[in-house]
């Protein structure tokens, strides 16, 4: 069960301003929830059960890949402008 001074200490640690009663409701959810959640926990999962789908890996691995850095320097070229090996671009704000 979730005490009031936990409510207080999560709300401190997120930085947000609850009044009283927006705690109350918040302890009540999250009583909720975790008790939902231990509900799930509880389940009982045979183990004998496959699985309905296969998981498989659909990335291909690279056969043969480049050498680190091999087309650095003929990318950076194309840049407009350069600060070693780093593109130098405007200030996005």
């Amino acid at each position: 069960m979730i005490t009031r001074e936990e409510i207080d200490n999560l709300c401190a640690l997120s930085r947000i301003g609850a009044t009283d009663q927006e705690k109350e409701a918040l302890l009540k959810d999250l009583e909720n929830i975790l008790g939902y959640v231990q509900q799930v926990a509880d389940i009982e999962v045979p183990t004998d059960i496959k699985p309905m789908y296969a998981v498989t890996n659909i990335m291909r691995a690279d056969k043969d890949p480049y050498a680190p850095k091999k087309f650095t320097d003929k990318l950076l070229d194309q840049a407009p402008a350069r600060d070693g090996d780093f593109v130098k671009v405007q200030k996005v704000l």
